[in-house]
């Protein structure tokens, strides 16, 4: 394999920063997205608990 010159190496490692810096916002956004749109078991992926639920019913004390 023939070596990269300098030029091009440093700009396919600036663009592989590139890549990764966008990769995570973009699958957040993407998750979120399908959370909300699809269904709300697409949480788990980004690691959302399940709010908790009370009842209104019970009283304190």
């Amino acid at each position: 394999m023939a070596p990269i010159p300098g030029g091009a190496a440093q700009w396919l490692c600036c663009g592989q920063r590139l890549f990764v810096g966008l990769r995570a916002p973009f699958s957040y956004g993407l998750f979120r997205l399908a959370e909300k749109h699809v269904s709300p078991r697409f949480g788990w992926l980004l690691g959302y608990a399940k709010p908790p639920v009370y009842d209104a019913n019970l009283s304190t004390g």
